[in-house]
């Protein structure tokens, strides 16, 4: 794997506001993100957005199991 050394700009297929949305790794540690046609940048931190993801998944998987508990209890 590359370790990250310079800037990586790229512009996303999503859309916000009608705008294209674009993301750029910073090195050590940061993605920015901002929108086309602007200056207004909203940095986060590599470490605090997987956490983040890591948290939104293991949310997911607790729904997910609690769905099935009371599937399963409404069947009895």
């Amino acid at each position: 794997m590359t370790r990250l050394t310079k800037k990586v700009k790229r512009e996303t297929y999503a859309q916000y506001r009608g705008r294209a949305i674009l993301a750029e790794l910073r090195p050590p540690d940061l993605i920015v993100f901002r929108l086309k046609g602007t200056r207004r940048e909203y940095p986060l931190s590599i470490a605090g957005a997987f956490h983040r993801a890591v948290e939104i998944e293991a949310l997911a998987e607790v729904l997910k199991r609690k769905a099935a508990r009371q599937a399963k209890r409404a069947g009895l």
